[in-house]
């Protein structure tokens, strides 16, 4: 671990000669904040707090969820909805590689 890295993850010290080491990281949850979207309202504030909130990295250094907007389906979910024959197009190009590679 270099300098840097024991900086971050053990604390800093304030002044020089300090023995003693403050943290850095901290969980947000812990300090109250909550970046879930559970309504349509909440989009924006919680994108501009998300943001906020990651460009902390001074005295205290952010972990843990800065957003996540339950209200849209994953990334899966909506390309299979989009893609209606994923598998029979997987078997495609996998049989379409077989036939390359045995060439």
């Amino acid at each position: 671990m270099n300098k840097y890295e024991r900086m971050v993850h053990r604390g800093r010290q304030d002044r020089p000669g300090d023995r003693k080491t403050h943290p850095r990281l901290y969980k947000l949850e812990e300090s109250g904040y909550d970046g879930v979207v559970r309504k349509p309202e909440e989009v924006i504030p919680k994108t501009v707090a998300a943001l906020t909130r990651a460009f902390e990295w001074d005295d205290k250094i952010p972990i843990g969820v800065f957003y996540q907007n339950e209200l849209l389906s994953t990334y899966q979910e909506r390309i299979s909805q989009r893609i209606t024959n994923i598998p029979a197009l997987l078997q495609q190009k996998r049989s379409l590689l077989t036939i390359w590679v045995s060439r």
